[in-house]
């Protein structure tokens, strides 16, 4: 998106939510845009992390066992080294 240019998004918010994001908002001394903002980037930040760890984990099950598996040397090395640095 080009800067400058927004998008409005209206959300409707339980009262009691509302209150606690204002209430924050005037804590933080900023605009409950602002807040509401950060928050949205904050869980949309998250979500994108685990999608990507799970499709990691996806792969990385999907291809246990097969030829682009760790090799047993590399992976026993590892394993020493790991088990070395933390002696």
């Amino acid at each position: 998106m080009p800067r400058g240019e927004k998008k409005n998004l209206r959300v409707p918010l339980d009262p009691h939510l509302h209150e606690r994001l204002v209430a924050q908002a005037q804590r933080v001394r900023a605009p409950v845009t602002t807040v509401a903002r950060e928050a949205i980037e904050a869980w949309t930040a998250e979500q994108e992390r685990r999608a990507q760890h799970e499709a990691i984990q996806a792969y990385a099950e999907a291809m246990a066992g097969s030829g682009a598996d760790l090799d047993e040397a590399l992976e026993a090395a590892a394993a020493r080294e790991c088990l070395d640095a933390t002696s």
